[in-house]
């Protein structure tokens, strides 16, 4: 009896905790899609870089490269460029 009364338990805990975990879940969910609509509707863009002088920008981006800062560089490429769409 003992053991068909912690089998009981044990289900019941297991119903609870799945109702608690996806009820978590689907808020998170909610918030992360309301946050990230919100960003859209935002409009909000990578920078345009503040010169355009395309010598400067040769510079900037060719010390990234030597400080190692590959992905700093690759934004800075993509922003010379106009592509800021590329960036995430």
């Amino acid at each position: 009896m003992a053991a068909r009364h912690q089998g009981m338990l044990v289900d019941q805990l297991r119903q609870i905790v799945q109702h608690e975990v996806t009820t978590a879940l689907h808020s998170q969910q909610t918030t992360l899609t309301e946050h990230f609509e919100m960003a859209l509707r935002s409009g909000a863009a990578t920078p345009v870089p503040t010169t355009s002088d395309p010598h400067q920008s040769q510079l900037t981006i060719s010390k990234l490269l030597q400080q190692g800062k590959i992905n700093t560089a690759f934004q800075q490429v993509c922003m010379v460029c106009r592509m800021p769409h590329t960036l995430f």
